[in-house]
């Protein structure tokens, strides 16, 4: 297993957690009082999948492309 492998887990599996985490939070705070204090905010949920999703999505096509151009699938 060559670190390329590691780093493609973890990516998916950091995918996967942040998937889950939007959809619990997002059910968490909808009806409270916690929705009206962070509406607008960097910190909602939406946003930070906003951020983080394109990113690990390109590290991750990247780290493919490279396996594939190395021949390690």
């Amino acid at each position: 297993m060559t670190i390329f492998t590691l780093i493609e887990y973890y990516i998916q599996w950091g995918l996967i957690y942040i998937t889950l985490y939007q959809v619990a939070v997002d059910n968490f705070i909808k009806g409270t009082d916690i929705e009206k204090l962070i509406e607008g905010g960097v910190s909602s949920p939406a946003y930070l999948m906003l951020a983080f999703l394109p990113s690990f999505v390109s590290v991750w096509i990247a780290t493919i492309m490279y396996k594939l151009e190395k021949h390690e699938i």
